[in-house]
């Protein structure tokens, strides 16, 4: 054998060709743009291509794309450290289509005389060195983890008896201990006393039964604080000798389950606000339809809740206003918020009207309305403005008073004395009647005026309703006529109430007179009466109750009744349905006055062509019935002698009422005001016997200037007059028990008789100081 070295170049030459074609390894050369100049036979065995295939052709056309920028990278450190090693890994394409790795060295060798380029020598990655790698990958993924991970030697019998055999960083942030602090202990240090033992012997079965289990439990930190983690636990068996692993993944989901709990509760409290809140409450969909409604809608719409859900709000409103819910919805998905009120239809029929509040997107595809049931409120609001607006009258009729009855006192006065002297066929008689009628007509007017706006002067005295409506029947009868049936039905036992019998005659005629009106072709007329007891407004929701004991008298017949707007107005003054000249529109004003006036309230229910019912309550009183007493005057004359101090700031009123007592008799001293008459009965040194006084008067009133008066001469008689309504009255102390009154407009007999009465009288007028 030959054991010399090959000194000679060919000699070395053939050695490194036959090195290079029996290599494992790929050699290649590539010039400094990356194309392959040479390849070695390895190359058809590691990646499946013939090395004159390749030769020509650019590396970077083998390459994986993801290796390109590293191989650009590796070829800029070649270029600037020639003859220094660069290692890089790349993956390349196989002939066959899939990648193959392989770690390479390379080399710059473009200086050198025989190379002249990049050296690569490159091989096949080998398993181990990729499962490092990944193993190197996994470590760094388990130890980055935000979630605790653990591995554990799983016991025997209770898996929870695992003692831990590693833990990662994020089981220090979470628990708080530290890794060699829990290396070798068992997983149960981590369960404290309020963990359950439920859920751990759930959890340990599943493992022992090679179940994993996902699953949370209250655990406890270093410091004694508790937290809920939420852990997924899987065995993983070894062989028979070695014990099996737990690993174990948890994250703190304590903020969570907070989140949970604080929701549970919120939903709780939502669903007992919901099911009990006294308003409608309603969630629907995105497209208007209903999918819950609480109690309270049921009640509202009179329907359960299975004939709500599904259907929408125009399926629910008053027919005139759909189109207006419509528009609600369209409105609510741009604006994302409404209000607004509407007019629901109850299961029965009826109307109700409602606040609505509308919100949408509460919840995701969710929305919700609230309706509040307004309709005893807009009720209420109805009867206020009405009570207003009648109130408003009232003042206004009361106010004009005063005027009207001193003109018409002049009027009717006059009248009187001139047809006194117009005896038998005078020329002027038939005018003069006219002009008398005219006052009398006016006089009417205004006491009408006057019931309406409850300010009139009242008598009141305690009555029995039937024995009042039992009196008229015959006159009503007549009234009527035969082609109208009248029945009265009087109640057993029937309280009694107090009331001016005069206004309550007046009061039934007005309604009587009425139903007759409306039954042209005949018809027929209930009269009834009834005791009531209230307690609330439930029965006459339309007004403000006094509880209390009630009479009731009940007018109702079968005429044409009326509709909802008519009936809305029928108690203003002037209002009426009749033909021009057929009625002044005063009488159930006039009706409406007398019974506040009285203390009681009047009802009205009618439909077109159904009749109508006209309920009076008048309050019940503990006392018995009074019976009509025939004056002491009656029939008297009213003439005399006696002195009378006439104390009027009106002159046209004050000559008449002088005229009227100097024909008669009496001795008149006149006076425009207080102070002219304080100066006449200061000189005047005979008797006064009677002072005749207006009430209201500028400087001092009527009742100021007869106490003074009185307290000088205490046999005087006092006579109050005035136009002015009782309201004045009652400020004036004018109509205290035992005060003798006239009121305006009177004629000259009222005023002789008047007069008569108080002079002829046992006992003077009161007029002490206490009184005023």
């Amino acid at each position: 054998m030959n054991d010399r070295p090959p000194d000679e170049p060919s000699e070395r030459a053939a050695l490194f060709q036959s090195l290079v074609q029996h290599s494992l390894d790929v050699i290649a050369v590539l010039d400094d743009q990356g194309t392959i100049l040479y390849g070695s036979p390895a190359l058809q065995a590691i990646l499946g291509y013939p090395p004159d295939q390749m030769v020509g052709r650019n590396a970077r056309d083998y390459l994986h794309p993801d290796d390109c920028a590293g191989a650009g990278s590796a070829g800029a450190r070649l270029l600037r450290q020639p003859g220094e090693p660069v290692i890089l890994e790349v993956r390349l394409r196989h002939a066959g289509q899939h990648w193959v790795a392989m770690e390479a060295v390379g080399q710059n060798l473009l200086d050198h005389a025989e190379v002249r380029g990049f050296l690569i020598n490159a091989r096949v990655v080998g398993p181990h060195r990729q499962a490092d790698k990944d193993l190197h990958l996994l470590k760094a993924a388990v130890e980055s983890s935000e979630d605790v991970i653990l591995i554990a030697e799983a016991g025997r019998l209770d898996p929870f008896d695992a003692r831990v055999i590693y833990a990662n960083p994020a089981f220090q942030v979470m628990t708080g201990y530290e890794r060699h602090e829990v290396i070798g202990r068992k997983l149960s240090l981590l369960f404290g006393p309020r963990t359950s033992k439920t859920d751990l012997e759930l959890a340990a079965g599943q493992l022992r039964r090679g179940q994993s289990c996902r699953t949370q439990w209250l655990q406890y930190r270093k410091d004694g604080s508790e937290f809920w983690a939420e852990s997924n636990v899987q065995r993983f068996p070894r062989s028979v000798t070695e014990p099996e692993y737990l690993v174990v993944i948890q994250r703190d989901v304590t903020e969570w389950k907070q989140a949970e709990e604080d929701s549970k509760r919120s939903e709780a409290q939502f669903r007992a606000v919901f099911d009990h809140a006294s308003d409608a409450l309603a969630i629907f969909n995105a497209s208007g339809r209903y999918l819950e409604v609480n109690p309270a809608a049921c009640g509202l719409l009179g329907l359960s809740a299975e004939e709500i859900v599904g259907k929408s709000l125009p399926d629910f409103v008053d027919p005139s206003q759909k189109d207006a819910a419509l528009l609600l919805w369209q409105a609510l998905r741009v604006t994302g918020e409404q209000r607004g009120q509407l007019r629901l239809v109850r299961s029965d029929g009826s109307f109700r009207e409602v606040e609505y509040s509308a919100k949408g997107h509460y919840l995701p595809g969710r929305h919700l309305t609230i309706f509040r049931d307004v309709t005893e409120r807009k009720q209420l609001e109805a009867q206020l403005r009405q009570s207003q607006k009648m109130e408003a009258i009232g003042k206004l009729a009361g106010g004009i008073s005063h005027d009207f009855n001193n003109l018409l006192t002049v009027i009717n006065g006059y009248s009187e004395v001139l047809l006194a002297n117009a005896k038998g066929d005078h020329p002027l008689r038939r005018e003069i009647e006219e002009i008398r009628k005219a006052g009398q007509r006016a006089t009417g007017l205004t006491r009408q005026l006057l019931a309406f706006s409850r300010k009139q002067i009242l008598t009141p005295k305690v009555l029995d309703l039937n024995t009042v409506v039992a009196s008229m029947t015959k006159m009503l009868r007549r009234l009527i006529g035969e082609h109208i049936e009248l029945t009265f039905n009087p109640a057993p036992n029937l309280g009694k109430v107090k009331a001016d019998p005069s206004q309550i005659e007046q009061v039934i005629l007005n309604l009587v007179l009425n139903s007759r009106d409306s039954m042209p072709a005949g018809g027929r007329l209930l009269l009834a009466t009834g005791n009531l007891r209230l307690q609330d407004n439930s029965i006459l929701p339309q007004v403000d109750v006094k509880a209390g004991s009630y009479v009731v008298l009940s007018v109702i017949d079968s005429g044409n009744g009326m509709d909802d707007e008519t009936l809305s107005h029928i108690f203003e003054p002037f209002f009426t349905t009749k033909e021009q000249g057929k009625g002044t529109g005063l009488g159930l004003s006039t009706v409406y006055g007398i019974v506040k006036q009285s203390g009681g309230y009047i009802t009205a229910a009618s439909k077109p062509t159904q009749g109508t019912s006209m309920r009076v309550y008048l309050p019940q009183v503990e006392a018995e019935a009074s019976t009509d007493e025939v004056s002491e005057t009656a029939g008297a004359s009213t003439t005399g002698s006696e002195t009378i101090l006439l104390v009027e700031d009106e002159d046209v009123v004050r000559t008449l009422a002088a005229s009227i007592l100097t024909k008669n008799g009496y001795q008149v001293l006149e006076s425009r005001g207080p102070e002219e008459a304080l100066r006449i009965a200061h000189l005047r040194e005979r008797p006064i016997h009677l002072l005749l006084t207006d009430v209201v008067m500028p400087v001092m009133s009527g009742r100021e200037l007869a106490v003074r008066l009185v307290a000088a001469r205490p046999d005087m008689r006092v006579l109050y007059m005035s136009g002015y309504t009782d309201e004045i009255m009652f400020q004036h102390g004018v109509l205290t028990p035992g005060t003798a009154f006239l009121p305006k407009p009177f004629t000259p007999h009222t005023l002789s008789s008047k007069v008569r009465e108080v002079l002829g009288s046992g006992n003077r007028a009161e007029a002490t100081p206490e009184c005023v």
